[in-house]
């Protein structure tokens, strides 16, 4: 038989829960069976929940509050918010920390960083629950550290010259720090009292010598620093340079024989004769210590060590301009540069000079240079000979204005007389200047007397009139006859001056003229 009674269904979840949260309503006066837990979470109110919590953020806060930040005091946090002048910091208290922005901005300005970023800083200040935080000690912390670590791993740090002291330096790193660098340390040669005060305001790179005290005393070299990277640049260039390399270089030493160029790290010499073409200057009128400079490799002596360089091979041979700038038979400006007994010495560019020979420096017979040219003259020049091969050149002074030769002695006709000026008494007669670059000679024969009846008539320097006997164009000469006036003349004062001696008792007038023959 059915029955009328119907399946009890199982309690819903919805149902439960209802029941439990008016159960911690009314006070949690329901009795707990002996299924529950006395500690779970289920078991207990909202209200005893809410209060643990509470419990526990109190005793967080008072554990915390008992360990106060102190100044130095290295703490982590993250940005929350970015004001105008602070940055507010999350430190895990009951208010942010804050943070100046003036520490983080740039050069340009700009804050560096951004809310949710997580910084390590250091506490400046502590006020009540204030708390500032600062960022540039943060940096000298880390600084000090790299500058202990620095020391001990041998490791270059950079660092700027403050001011000079005795002996030396004042040297002081990123963490304030301060260091001692003797003059001794600065460079890998002597630096000059005047250069010393260069240094003051750079920064450079420095070796810890000394790391005493916590940091406190220290001593620092450059020099040191340099010789090692000049050691190893040094072995690197020895692998790489050859003969007719073109290198850069800086000029590290002069002296009065050339100059000293580092390569990077090794020196060679340019010579006071491969700086420039022609007369070399000193080293120091044209260059100066640290001068950046392009040389050319001439030689590489391994062995010793050494390097020969050349500036002036950079520019070209001044040869190689002539047969182009200049050509034999042309007429060029030159400068006279020295002066011997056979000639003069001229410089035509820079490298390029030629000689006038004494024989090319007039017309007329020249001892010395010096009678006619000075050093230092301007003068223009006519190029008569190149020697390729010999690197000689040829110049001529006497040629630039012409040969009389050429241009006056062949309208000289036999007969014609002319004005001249005694030249010289020689053996066989006298000479006479008759125009610049032509001398004539009159024989002792066509005097009638010997030498030294001409010696004491023919007085170098005395105008007489001459006839052309004969003009001889091939050979260059021209023989002279004395006018019938000159040579009446001459006799005359011949004889006057033989009869004054022999009335002075100094021998008879065959004596004194010694074979002298006068025409009838």
């Amino acid at each position: 038989m059915a029955s009328d009674s119907k399946p009890t269904e199982p309690p819903r979840l919805e149902d439960l829960i209802d029941e439990a949260m008016a159960q911690a309503q009314d006070g949690g006066s329901a009795e707990p069976s002996d299924d529950d837990v006395e500690d779970a979470p289920w078991a207990k109110s909202d209200a005893d929940l809410m209060r643990e919590e509470m419990e526990r953020q109190l005793m967080a806060d008072t554990l915390r509050d008992s360990v106060r930040l102190r100044r130095g005091d290295k703490v982590t946090g993250t940005i929350v918010h970015i004001g105008e002048s602070d940055i507010f910091v999350d430190i895990g208290g009951k208010s942010e920390a804050l943070l100046e922005a003036s520490e983080m901005r740039g050069d340009d300005g700009e804050l560096p960083v951004q809310v949710g970023e997580t910084l390590t800083l250091y506490v400046s200040e502590t006020r009540g629950e204030a708390v500032r935080l600062s960022y540039k000690m943060a940096l000298e912390a880390r600084s000090r550290e790299a500058v202990r670590e620095a020391y001990a791993e041998h490791m270059p740090l950079d660092g700027r010259v403050t001011s000079k002291r005795k002996g030396g330096f004042e040297v002081r790193f990123q963490s304030g720090q301060r260091a001692f660098l003797p003059l001794s340390q600065v460079e890998l040669h002597h630096v000059p009292d005047e250069l010393l005060d260069e240094y003051v305001g750079k920064s450079f790179q420095f070796l810890i010598t000394k790391y005493e005290s916590d940091g406190r005393d220290l001593v620092v070299s450059r020099s040191q620093l340099l010789r090692e990277e000049r050691d190893q640049m040094r072995q690197e260039l020895r692998a790489t340079l050859s003969e007719g390399q073109i290198r850069e270089g800086t000029v590290s030493r002069i002296v009065d024989f050339g100059m000293f160029v580092d390569l990077g790290g090794m020196d060679g010499l340019v010579h006071v004769s491969e700086i420039q073409w022609g007369h070399s200057e000193r080293p120091q009128d044209r260059f100066k210590p640290g001068e950046q400079v392009r040389v050319k490799v001439l030689r590489v002596d391994h062995g010793k060590g050494t390097v020969s360089l050349s500036i002036k091979e950079l520019e070209g041979s001044p040869w190689e301009r002539v047969g182009t700038d200049f050509v034999e038979g042309g007429l060029y400006p030159v400068t006279v540069m020295r002066l011997e007994n056979f000639g003069a010495f001229c410089e035509l560019a820079p490298g390029l000079e030629g000689l006038i020979h004494v024989s090319e420096l007039s017309w007329e017979r020249v001892k010395h240079p010096d009678a006619v040219v000075q050093k230092g003259d301007k003068l223009t020049a006519k190029l008569i000979r190149v020697e390729t091969d010999r690197k000689r050149l040829g110049l001529s002074l006497k040629q630039v204005g012409g040969d009389p030769w050429k241009d006056v002695a062949p309208g000289w006709l036999r007969g014609q007389l002319l004005d001249g000026t005694v030249d010289r008494v020689a053996p066989f007669g006298v000479f006479v200047r008759l125009t610049p670059g032509i001398s004539g000679l009159l024989p002792n024969s066509e005097l009638g007397m010997d030498q030294s009846a001409a010696h004491l008539t023919y007085q170098p320097g005395k105008a007489v009139t001459v006839e052309i006997a004969d003009v001889d164009l091939e050979r260059r000469r021209v023989r002279l006859l004395p006018s019938d006036e000159e040579a009446r003349g001459e006799r005359d004062a011949v004889q006057d001056y033989a009869k004054s001696q022999q009335q002075a008792g100094l021998g008879t007038l065959g004596d004194l003229l010694g074979g002298l023959k006068l025409d009838e």
